[in-house]
């Protein structure tokens, strides 16, 4: 079997064995995604999610457990679809490592995107077995100077990666979490009526069951 890595903007390689995608917030052109659409075909067993933080390269100024505080938050707004979140602890691996730990953590380089998802998973089936989320350190602090309220703009990226994380794409939905359009308004979004349906359509669970 081979491996294809698509990175949004269609730049692919080959290797064995699994299928590998990366995919950034705010970023790449895309077609509308509805409620009860497919989405990536791919999904975790047992609709669960273990993770662990790298605080490596986290800002100084974020705060001693704010990020996971973040991200803890953003996981409930997910959890009202049917799955769940487990944080596992604190590690040094990096993120986008691809050795079958997911990890959620930072980066401190030049890119343009606030955060990128890593998903290695299983052709076949679309098994799930690694994701990893990234977070530029550079972006956020771009974000700071500018006056923007920081916690709201982690939040928001934690918010979207996370729905990549479980299977999502793109949404062309000026009102979803997984919008690609520039989020302008200063609210703690949670993932919309829109995405939730979308997850519990990847993960196929009946909005009666919860």
């Amino acid at each position: 079997m081979s491996l294809t890595v698509l990175v949004v903007k269609s730049r692919r390689w080959r290797h064995g064995g699994w299928v590998v995608l990366t995919l950034a917030a705010l970023a790449g052109s895309h077609r509308p995604v509805l409620a009860g659409a497919s989405d990536m075909h791919l999904r975790w067993g047992e609709a669960s999610y273990g993770y662990r933080y790298n605080p490596t390269h986290e800002p100084a100024w974020m705060g001693e457990g704010k990020a996971l505080a973040l991200i803890a938050r953003a996981a409930d707004g997910w959890e009202a679809c049917g799955v769940r979140f487990r944080y596992e602890g604190i590690t040094d691996k990096p993120p986008g490592a691809m050795d079958r730990v997911n990890v959620i953590g930072w980066r401190q380089d030049g890119a343009k995107h606030s955060a990128w998802t890593h998903w290695r998973a299983r052709r076949s089936t679309g098994a799930t077995m690694e994701a990893d989320i990234t977070l530029y350190a550079n972006v956020f602090d771009e974000y700071r100077k500018r006056g923007l309220n920081i916690e709201l703009e982690l939040y928001k990226s934690i918010v979207h990666e996370l729905g990549h994380v479980l299977g999502l794409a793109h949404s062309d939905r000026a009102g979803d979490s997984m919008s690609v359009r520039v989020r302008t308004r200063p609210e703690w979004r949670l993932p919309s009526d829109n995405d939730l349906a979308r997850c519990r359509n990847n993960y196929r669970v009946a909005a009666a069951e919860l």
